[in-house]
């Protein structure tokens, strides 16, 4: 009996495809954990940076209120305590200006959620938010540190958190803030 060779074919062999569908699914697998990952970092650092702005730029805005200030209205505000009222004295103005917070309610992630916000009222108008609705003031605590023979002076201690409904730990961020000011008058 006589055998004859057949022709080879081009392909691959089973083992040779079984190897190289391995090594695409590790690659495969890798490529979407490190993405995973980068997105994970993006969502904390977004969530990092909302907590800071809010809590830079309301401390900004009390600081330049409390240097142009005459005084503190000592008897309208409320030192050592969370939440804190600040009450700033601009005589001879209708341009007195209260810190203090209140709380809302607003609907994040399909469900509501209890926020407490920092806000200012000028002139005893309506009081403005000075923080957004993705994070809640957690702490406003202000004390007073003048000295006797020395200008007035506060200390503002804010801490914020960011809102995170859903209990993911990538959005988790909490800031604490710590500025003293002195009146210039």
């Amino acid at each position: 009996m006589i055998f004859k060779r057949l022709p080879r074919r081009a392909g691959f062999t089973l083992v040779e495809a079984t190897l190289a569908l391995a090594l695409v699914a590790v690659v495969l697998v890798a490529g979407f954990d490190l993405l995973w990952q980068v997105l994970s970092a993006q969502v904390s650092s977004t969530a990092l940076r909302e907590a800071q702005q809010n809590a830079h730029l309301a401390v900004r805005r009390m600081e330049e209120e409390l240097r142009g200030a005459a005084g503190v209205q000592t008897g309208a505000s409320r030192f050592g305590v969370h939440p804190g009222v600040l009450s700033l004295d601009y005589p001879g103005t209708a341009r007195d200006i209260l810190f203090d917070t209140a709380t809302t309610t607003v609907s994040i992630g399909g469900g509501d959620v209890e926020v407490r916000f920092l806000r200012a009222a000028v002139g005893g108008g309506s009081p403005v938010a000075l923080t957004g609705d993705l994070v809640t003031v957690t702490s406003l605590v202000f004390t007073d540190m003048t000295r006797p023979g020395s200008p007035e002076s506060v200390r503002l201690e804010i801490s914020m958190q960011t809102l995170n409904p859903g209990g993911d730990p990538s959005r988790n961020a909490s800031l604490d803030l710590t500025s003293t000011v002195t009146l210039r008058q």
